[in-house]
């Protein structure tokens, strides 16, 4: 794909002499995923803080079980203004991603309270790999994780993550094809 068949204009810089061969953004359905992921944890976190807050401090307050009621009372309603909240952040965050590949590299753009730009070069890619854990199959999508050399040879993380694909192959090929270069 090209600037063109995507349908955006490309908010990646490019560099001199670079040629963007693709630039894709997540499919919807990874909002389904970060529910699950990101949301109902965000929420539960929330919750039991709350319940945990005023059980403990509001028992050195009011001296009597109320902070132990109040901290029960309040942790559904937190859990689910936090749920509703990390819902409408993560709706931002998807539409900040963009998975660029050009001839030279590999990048990443995204987010909102943390920005990244992230790029590899081809030369220091040492593994492109394809991923659907269960869930991503599920609601059918996919991620690309692009592995460079980690410290000491230990590889902890991928250093870019495409998730949210539809269909990884093209671009899984496209990787492939560029790094053997």
């Amino acid at each position: 794909m090209t600037r063109q068949e995507t349908g955006k204009d490309a908010n990646m810089q490019l560099q001199n002499d670079e040629t963007l061969i693709a630039e894709v953004r997540p499919e919807r359905a990874l909002l389904k995923k970060w529910f699950f992921t990101k949301g109902i944890t965000a929420a539960f976190i929330g919750g039991f803080f709350t319940f945990w807050a005023f059980s403990f401090f509001g028992g050195f307050i009011f001296q009597t079980g109320a902070g132990f009621r109040l901290g029960s009372a309040l942790a559904v309603p937190i859990g689910i203004i936090v749920l509703i909240c990390a819902h409408i952040y993560t709706r931002f965050l998807l539409k900040t991603y963009i998975y660029a590949i050009t001839d030279k590299r590999v990048n990443f753009q995204g987010g909102i309270l943390r920005y990244a730009d992230r790029s590899v070069q081809y030369d220091r890619i040492t593994n492109v790999e394809k991923s659907k854990n269960f869930f991503e199959r599920l609601i059918g999508i996919e991620g690309i994780w692009v592995h460079t050399a980690g410290f000491s040879g230990k590889q902890s993380k991928a250093e870019i993550v495409f998730e949210g694909l539809k269909d990884a192959d093209h671009l899984l090929s496209e990787i492939n094809k560029l790094k053997q270069k």
